[in-house]
């Protein structure tokens, strides 16, 4: 990848003959203000911009005479709007690339399509992960001003250097109504992971150019870099630390709602999380973070942000009597809760169900032992809760089935069956997933019966009784028409396989077209 000044400059030579063009069509147009408009912001662009190519005051490019009919062909319009609008939609459906290239045709073709086309186009735009897309975005709202207040969602690239931090503050002034931010940091392994005084102040400028920033995520894509070593030094450290007491840090977060943070935030999770309000819903901690440095983390956030409905931890969590108190006040509201894992072993999940009201999605990774004790407590959950997503990593082995595969007979439990069908009997209107211990854990045709029950069931990841029936499976492809990720094994076994695989491969391909629509990006 080019560095920041070299990616500039190139940047700045293609821009300059966009900005030729747009003067030579203000010279052709002397009473058209839109024109005169145009070209007066790119040339206060061009010249407030140090690492653009100079730009030549008598330089303009040669056009064709514009006549009447060329100027009817421009702006005028034969098809009615209702036509014009359909035609947008339905390129809406198009791939994203497609969908893009056509979408900024259409924008050129006429004034109406413009109009229709450019919401699309800007509302959401496209991930700004080079230097060139991001100079050429800032340029476009520069000479295109109503376009800036369209825009309601950006997602960046931040180069590890930190040399394209003011080019980001520039964009986010120029965005008014943004509420949301994705900021990447670095593109490689390779990239250096150090995070310098100077980069809290422009996150710091950032956070006060996004007065209605609402949602905010980070992640980083850098080498690894333990905590001592990612500001280099002591006294760089000690010098973030002071600077992270900065108001805007404070400000931001007062105002979130949703809250994300992936890879080395270490340094966001301490500017931002201490002064998050109420209106905090949804909080992600990336694997990264460590938990140990902020005692009491989830405690003192449930006082400051007590009405929370969606939590992912995916960092280590030592212990979890903490995370129990404030589980405990967001009961009544948490609807999606997600632990990747809990070093303590204890029963603390059957502490806190009959405090979990609202309930919806559970999922506990294979590092959150989940105990017998623990499994009764979750199908004994409140009549207030609706399961849709249940998925248990690392649930309990009883010792007599410790270290049998999985096809054994030996290997499937009575007492985790039988809690296993109240709790399905229990959620079966609601529930679509299910997955016990990445499918190690055998069930018997109780539990076959059960899910039969389910009929929203999506997803079912559990091993099968080697003397229960295949064809007790197989029942599920008709009790359970959206049922369409099951493990493997069980598919080749089936007598019904050519089913199963051909309800499999449709979600897969509707996946796949649905990642080429909208294909991840940045944060991914």
């Amino acid at each position: 990848m080019l560095d920041f000044e070299a990616a500039s400059f190139l940047t700045g030579q293609q821009l300059l003959e966009l900005t030729n063009i747009i003067r030579a069509t203000a010279r052709k147009r002397p009473d058209d203000e839109r024109a005169q408009g145009r070209a007066e912001a790119a040339v206060r662009f061009f010249h407030r911009v140090d690492e653009f190519p100079d730009l030549d005051e008598d330089d303009e490019q040669e056009l064709e005479p514009l006549t009447r009919n060329n100027i009817e062909s421009q702006d005028g319009n034969r098809l009615p709007p209702e036509l014009l609008r359909l035609i947008v939609n339905h390129v809406m459906d198009f791939h994203f690339e497609a969908r893009q290239r056509t979408l900024v045709a259409l924008s050129s073709s006429s004034t109406t399509l413009r109009a229709l086309a450019e919401p699309h186009l800007y509302t959401h735009p496209r991930d700004l992960d080079t230097i060139e897309r991001q100079w050429r975005f800032l340029f476009t709202l520069a000479v295109e001003p109503h376009l800036a207040s369209l825009v309601k969602s950006l997602r960046a690239l931040w180069l590890p250097s930190g040399e394209n931090s003011e080019l980001l503050v520039d964009i986010a002034r120029a965005c008014p109504n943004n509420n949301h931010l994705l900021i990447q940091r670095g593109q490689s392994w390779n990239d250096v992971g150090l995070v310098l005084v100077d980069d809290v102040i422009s996150m710091a400028d950032i956070f006060e150019a996004s007065p209605r920033l609402t949602s905010f995520w980070y992640t980083t894509f850098t080498e690894w870099r333990s905590a001592d070593e990612r500001h280099g030094n002591p006294t760089e450290e000690a010098r973030v630390e002071r600077r992270l007491e900065d108001d805007r840090f404070a400000t931001a977060a007062q105002r979130l709602e949703k809250l994300a943070l992936h890879g080395q935030a270490q340094w966001l999770l301490r500017g931002l999380l201490p002064h998050v309000a109420g209106n905090l819903k949804l909080l992600t901690l990336g694997q990264d973070l460590d938990i140990d440095s902020t005692p009491d983390i989830f405690s003192n956030l449930s006082r400051l942000s007590p009405a929370l409905e969606e939590l992912e931890v995916r960092a280590r969590i030592p212990s979890p009597r903490d995370l129990v108190r404030a589980c405990k006040t967001w009961g009544a509201t948490l609807q999606d809760f997600r632990v990747w894992s809990v070093e303590e072993v204890t029963d603390w999940i059957s502490e806190i169900m009959p405090f979990m009201k609202a309930l919806k999605i559970l999922i506990l990774g294979p590092g959150c032992y989940t105990s017998i004790k623990d499994l009764r407590a979750i199908a004994e959950s409140p009549q207030s809760q609706r399961f849709t997503s249940i998925t248990l990593n690392d649930l309990e082995v009883p010792s007599d089935a410790a270290g049998v595969p999985p096809d054994s007979p030996d290997a499937y439990d009575a007492e985790t069956n039988e809690i296993l069908v109240r709790l399905i009997d229990a959620h079966c209107t609601t529930l679509e997933v299910l997955g016990v211990n990445r499918a190690s854990l055998v069930v018997g045709q109780k539990v076959l019966q059960s899910l039969g029950q389910a009929r929203r069931l999506e997803c079912l990841h559990v091993g099968l009784h080697s003397e229960v029936p295949i064809s007790e499976f197989d029942k599920l492809l008709d009790a359970c028409p959206n049922l369409n990720d099951v493990e493997q094994r069980l598919v080749w076994a089936s007598e019904r396989g050519k089913e199963w695989a051909e309800r499999t491969s449709a979600a897969d391909r509707e996946a796949q077209e649905e990642l080429r629509r909208n294909p991840n990006g940045l944060g991914t």
